[in-house]
């Protein structure tokens, strides 16, 4: 039992997964140690002590997940792993966990300093950890699909019927998912920047006859918009958005839209992210090119406008000489690398005016300009503004 325990303090150290260790379903030992508000309900152990396989999982009503392994050598004793959620722990769903802990209102700051010092991660994740911790102290090699029931890509008998019944009544009444046709036009817009074709895609009265993908309205609205949102992300990233800007991007307008309650401004709020998404492209006006060496010179400008970067710096990164690169460069896109660098640069520069409150100087600097003089000359010459002055107005 020494060596257990000793076990589960290491993986708990490694992983800030919680470790309850128990014998006859009676607590031994936790890890981290802690109080009795933290400690898994008895509802969820009833439902882990039930299972019969040497490693299983439930899930939560508020969307976590506890995993129990049985002990090879002593079945008296089960490891209980967890709980573990994919993402942090909203006051919403914390206070559906005062309600499954039995918290009352002075334990509740305590409770959610708990909770917010556990990892999260996926559910495969943590079953890959459980697996981990499984063999470590069983010595029996176990597969992901042994504790995720994979169903060997079978489609459940109830969606092949209701699919089957969908399909005639669309029939009969000529109702057909368009949607597809739509996220084809919805895609090539925001790839190509066309902020004009936008506006006339969104004001167009056509019908849609999109699926049914939620249970209420709101949902629907949800789900609806961040499908959208997901597609015009990768659009953007295609059009030449750098990757990270988009996901982040794509990040913040799904997490808002999860906060509103009605379905007009989760209407609203999409339109403006898809406008968002296909100001940038057009904004950035990244070229695209068949031509797999430019395209990566690209990318890696995009990436380090952060650096001193020079023309021999990229030339060498791609292993050419500076200046076959360069004319390369040139004769593919019809302008020279070194005015695509400062391009660059200066459009990360608009984005920090507008969206940050750093100084003039410390943008010059973080963009590595020879100095603040020459960052304020490059950009009045690019966009008709002073750096301050577009910072004041940055719509103009």
């Amino acid at each position: 039992m020494q060596n257990i325990e000793a076990f589960c303090q290491y993986f708990y150290r490694d992983s800030l997964i919680p470790v309850y260790v128990y014998k006859n379903h009676k607590l031994t030992g936790s890890f981290p140690e802690q109080t009795l508000i933290t400690q898994p309900p008895a509802s969820y152990l009833d439902i882990l002590w039930q299972q019969t396989a040497s490693i299983s999982y439930i899930t939560t009503s508020f969307y976590s997940f506890f995993g129990c392994i049985q002990l090879k050598e002593d079945a008296s004793i089960q490891l209980v792993i967890g709980p573990v959620s994919s993402v942090p722990y909203s006051q919403e769903i914390l206070r559906v966990m005062y309600r499954e802990y039995f918290i009352v209102k002075e334990d509740r700051k305590s409770f959610d300093t708990y909770f917010s010092n556990i990892s999260t991660m996926t559910l495969s994740s943590f079953c890959n950890k459980m697996l981990f911790f499984h063999y470590a102290l069983n010595q029996i090699p176990l597969a992901l699909s042994d504790i995720i029931d994979m169903n060997q890509g079978q489609v459940p008998d109830n969606i092949a019927a209701r699919q089957a019944e969908n399909i005639y009544i669309n029939k009969e009444s000529g109702s057909f998912n368009n949607s597809y046709e739509i996220e084809q036009k919805l895609i090539h817009i925001v790839e190509s920047g066309n902020i004009e074709a936008l506006k006339n895609f969104t004001a167009d009265s056509t019908t849609i006859h999109e699926g049914i993908i939620a249970s209420t309205p709101i949902r629907q609205a949800k789900n609806t918009a961040i499908v959208m949102i997901t597609l015009a992300t990768r659009a953007a990233i295609r059009g030449g958005i750098p990757m990270d800007n988009a996901f982040q991007l794509s990040d913040l307008y799904i997490q808002n839209i999860e906060q509103f309650t009605t379905i007009e401004s989760i209407y609203n709020l999409n339109q403006k992210a898809l406008l968002d998404f296909t100001c940038r492209v057009s904004e950035s006006k990244i070229p695209v090119t068949s031509d797999d060496a430019i395209q990566k010179a690209i990318h890696y400008v995009i990436k380090n406008t952060n650096i001193r970067l020079t023309v021999s710096d990229v030339a060498s990164h791609l292993g050419f000489s500076r200046s076959y690169f360069t004319h390369r460069f040139k004769q593919t896109l019809g302008f020279d690398l070194s005015t695509f660098i400062v391009r660059c640069k200066l459009e990360e520069s608009r984005y920090l005016l507008a969206y940050t409150n750093k100084s003039i100087s410390d943008i010059s600097n973080y963009l590595c300009f020879s100095s603040q003089s020459h960052f304020q000359t490059a950009f009045k010459k690019q966009y008709g503004i002073t750096p301050l002055g577009y910072r004041k107005d940055p719509h103009n």
